[in-house]
């Protein structure tokens, strides 16, 4: 898809995000969005989910996710439900040599402790 949304993506009141754990406004180190990166966000609103780059614990700055030879982008996402996102310890993008592609990963809890 290619979608590219800089730092948008604010959260809704009725979510009841924990501030403590999520960042309200989102990170990116990518500032630039384009017309895919809309369509993403429509969808996000349409079903609502969030998204975790640049806005949990791992990842708070917004990382680039694609490192190229004309520049760098975040172009690869994990998006949830509220429902999922209690459940999310932490969000990463990982080192990867081997492709251009960073890998991105998520920490979750098992909820034993509630």
């Amino acid at each position: 898809m290619n979608a590219r949304v800089g730092s948008k993506q604010l959260i809704p009141d009725e979510m009841n995000l924990d501030t403590e754990k999520y960042k309200l406004v989102r990170e990116s180190k990518d500032p630039k969005s384009n017309s895919r990166g809309s369509s993403l966000l429509e969808m996000c609103e349409d079903f609502r989910l969030v998204i975790l780059n640049g806005r949990c614990l791992g990842d708070t700055l917004g990382e680039v996710t694609f490192i190229g030879a004309m520049g760098v982008s975040v172009v690869d996402y994990c998006c949830c439900s509220p429902d999922v996102l209690a459940r999310i310890d932490s969000f990463s993008v990982l080192e990867y040599p081997y492709s251009d592609h960073l890998p991105i990963a998520i920490t979750l809890t098992d909820g034993s402790a509630e």
